[in-house]
């Protein structure tokens, strides 16, 4: 046992999920300058949150520091905490950048209300604007800047402040930022921020939209509308604060109302110096925005978007990108997900005609591999044949030509990955291997492949590959690793993928001191019961010198749910701290992707369909038999743990397959399905009013009774997302069949622990909860 302590619970606290060790002073954010001769990138040193931007010479490697920032999580404000928790950040200091799509201008967000641009590569930060001397339209406070972006040309920069977008001269000589929405402040409304449901099941943050600029300069924004009114508020208190503060949340449940959200568009017109720039071509009558007493009167009106159902909550507004100066793609799905609309839509009357429609007797998953082309043709994914794969359409949105096909997925493609000057195109994908993600080129003009029988594949190493590309296309940045590789980031050539550069190896000291301890998993391929897939499983075994060839205590380590996949080839399956120390303490640890993850194709996705907690959970028992079959596992010794959704899996094994599972850790886990929100549960489950009996029988308390196993409960009780109302839930039906339980709330957290002794603590509770129990 003493093996354990080389891997301690502080290792595993410092470095949490697997995605830390040998990752921590990684570069994240990755990009090649617009010039091509530099990359810029974001780093830390080892262990420390506070991230810096650099800039790399690529041909003299030479590094040189850009930004520094010494701003830590207390300093930020409740609205940029919760916008974290969305984005799932840790570090701080400085969390992003963008470079201006056709220019060498950066933009560098640095909280609260501070905002810097460079001007060239090499040139010293200096502030957007002076709070002091060039307030503009700025609302008095401390109301916080967000989602800060450069037009394509530099020229402007939006945000968004206490509800309404903002806009501002890049040039130094605005007279300040100058309000392009009005209404929302001081109601249940808000503009240009991207609603709760689209930030964390949609995979969209950002809730406005700057238009490419027109033939005579002009600029257009598009901006969701969000009218949360119509939601009951869901308070929760904060205990450890003195003040018994508390927060509210407009929050959607399954089966209830969702948030009013609509497009409009305004031009952006600032008005305060010489500098004017102006949609002149917006010149149709239309609605204005209902005004609150504190806002501004608008100086145009909103062009409201037809989008069908366009004021309905039964629509979601999934994606919208411009295609061009004057026309808009929006993408809308119906409230059961079942279709999803690509829409053409002009900015200048709201009028919009449907391109094409996606439908799916389960669901339809949302992608962003959405490419407008320069002839007003654009390139699409669809998962029609069962997997996601590219086709190019006419403008009309009729079909040109298909890209790719085959039992395998693309992962991505998105506009910085289409070469029309040279009629190519880069996507990621895993064509060969569902546990790698490779970099590949094909033709676009017609779908024809460079190379006989395949793609052509650029990433030469097996492993989980990550490319960001520059804008001459000549070179991609490779970030990768593989269960026996931590990461490395590279400088690769496209025309065949050989290695310019190596420029991160990882220099914490720490993956020197771990690294010998750590035995990468071992990949296995498992039937499932009733013969119909293979699923991928990954072992961690005990050192045999010390434990003998088995069997052991097995403990199963749990995601189970959909859009997630856990056994690939990566260094984040070997950084595995908490599994590595279980390892070194004889523990064997299971990881098996069940029906319902990610990346097999949408068939075996969509196993689960109006039945969560079933055939994900036959999987994983499938998983825990053949553990015992091949000699591995003591049948009487198994436990379960995993979080979020791997926390309901945990408390459900116990409840459903007690002979199997005895003994259960669920951490942050939905109890049952309709005290989940909107989009996540009834993309997979229905609406509740439809399938009475799929969420009665997916609820934990249902089968409660069945219980025989040990079960701890984790929660953070200012979780905003998975309420504790769950776990309360789920303790209320234990009490009443007379079941023990263990319970360890954090009253101070989240959906995660985020501060390190929590997550001591957490790692000290569950290794002695699995020793008294296991």
């Amino acid at each position: 046992m003493e093996n354990a302590t080389v891997v301690s619970l502080e290792d595993i606290a410092k470095y949490p999920g697997g995605a830390g060790l040998g990752m921590a002073d990684a570069p994240t954010k990755v990009e090649f300058a617009p010039s091509n001769d530099q990359i810029t990138y974001l780093a830390s040193a080892p262990g420390a949150l506070a991230q810096t931007l650099f800039a790399l010479d690529i041909k003299s490697g030479k590094v040189k520091e850009l930004v520094a920032s010494n701003a830590d999580e207390a300093s930020y404000s409740a609205e940029e905490k919760l916008r974290r928790e969305r984005l799932r950040l840790l570090h701080t200091g400085v969390t992003d950048y963008s470079w201006a799509p056709t220019t060498s201008l950066m933009l560098i967000p640095q909280g609260g209300r501070s905002l810097a641009i460079i001007e060239t590569p090499g040139a010293a930060p200096k502030p957007l604007f002076d709070e002091r001397t060039q307030q503009g339209d700025l609302p008095a406070g401390e109301a916080p800047i967000i989602d800060a972006t450069l037009s394509q040309d530099g020229k402007v920069c939006c945000f968004v402040c206490d509800r309404e977008v903002y806009a501002c001269a890049t040039n130094g000589r605005g007279g300040g930022p100058v309000q392009l929405t009005h209404g929302a402040r001081g109601t249940e409304r808000s503009n240009g921020v991207a609603n709760f449901i689209a930030q964390e099941e949609m995979d969209r943050m950002e809730g406005y939209w700057i238009s490419p600029p027109a033939s005579d300069g002009s600029l257009l924004l598009a901006f969701e509308q969000c009218d949360e009114s119509a939601i009951p508020l869901f308070t929760i208190p904060h205990h450890v604060d003195d003040s018994q503060a508390q927060e509210t949340h407009r929050y959607p449940f399954a089966g209830a109302q969702n948030p009013k959200v609509r497009i409009g568009v305004v031009p952006i017109r600032l008005t305060q110096t010489a500098t004017v720039l102006q949609a002149t071509a917006v010149q149709a009558v239309a609605s204005f925005l209902t005004l609150s007493p504190t806002s501004r009167a608008p100086t145009t009106p909103v062009i409201w978007l037809e989008l069908g159902a366009n004021t309905s909550e039964e629509i979601y507004v999934a994606r919208v990108a411009w295609r061009d100066a004057h026309h808009l793609l929006v993408q809308t799905q119906d409230r059961r997900q079942t279709e999803l609309r690509l829409l053409l839509v002009d900015a200048r009357t709201g009028q919009s005609s449907v391109l094409l429609v996606e439908r799916a007797a389960t669901w339809v998953n949302l992608h962003r591999a959405l490419v407008p082309l320069r002839d007003g043709g654009f390139v699409w994914a669809s998962e029609r044949t069962g997997f996601r794969h590219l086709a190019v359409h006419n403008a009309d949105g009729s079909l040109r030509s298909a890209l790719t096909s085959g039992e395998w997925v693309v992962d991505h493609t998105d506009k910085s990955m289409v070469d029309e000057a040279r009629g190519r195109l880069f996507l990621l994908g895993n064509q060969g291997d569902a546990r790698q993600r490779h970099l590949f080129v094909l033709s676009l003009q017609n779908g024809s492949l460079f190379v006989k029988n395949g793609l052509k594949q650029l990433t030469r190493d097996a492993g989980m590959h990550s490319v960001s590309l520059a804008r001459d296309f000549e070179h991609f940045i490779d970030t990768f690793s593989t269960a026996r590789t931590p990461l490395e980031v590279r400088i690769c050539e496209t025309a065949d993928g050989a290695v310019l550069r190596t420029i991160f190896t990882s220099k914490d000291p720490e993956l020197g001191r771990l690294r010998p301890h750590l035995e990468p998993p071992t990949f296995v391929s498992i039937p499932s019961a009733d013969g119909a897939v293979t699923l991928h499983a990954a072992l961690y075994k005990p050192p045999a010198e010390t434990f003998g060839p088995g069997p052991y205590p097995l403990v199963v380590s749990v995601y189970g749910g959909p859009h997630v996949q856990r056994v690939c080839d990566s260094w984040a399956l070997t950084a595995d701290l908490r599994s590595q120390h279980l390892r070194l303490k004889g523990y064997l640890v299971l990881k098996l992707d069940n029906r319902g993850s990610d990346r097999r194709g949408h068939a075996f996705e969509a196993a689960l369909h109006k039945r969560m907690g079933s055939i994900e959970l036959e999987d994983q028992k499938a998983g825990v038999e053949w553990c015992i079959e091949q000699g591995l596992a003591v049948p009487s010794r198994v436990a379960i743990m995993g979080w979020s959704y791997g926390g309901y899996m945990s408390a459900m094994a116990l409840a459903k397959h007690p002979k199997t599972f005895h003994v259960g850790i669920a951490g942050a886990p939905v109890t049952s399905w309709d005290g989940y929100d909107t989009h996540y549960t009834e993309r997979y489950m229905g609406l509740p009013q439809e399938n009475v009996e799929g969420y009665r029988e997916s609820s934990v308390m249902t089968h409660v009774d069945h219980i025989e196993g040990k079960l701890m409960l984790i929660q953070g009780l200012l979780d905003e997302n998975v309420h504790f109302r769950h776990v309360a839930r789920l303790a209320t039906a234990l009490i009443r069949s007379r079941k023990e339980y263990d319970l360890l709330a954090f009253p101070d957290e989240r959906h995660l622990p985020r501060s390190v002794p929590d997550r001591v603590y957490m790692e000290q509770r569950v290794m002695s909860f699995l020793a008294r129990n296991l």
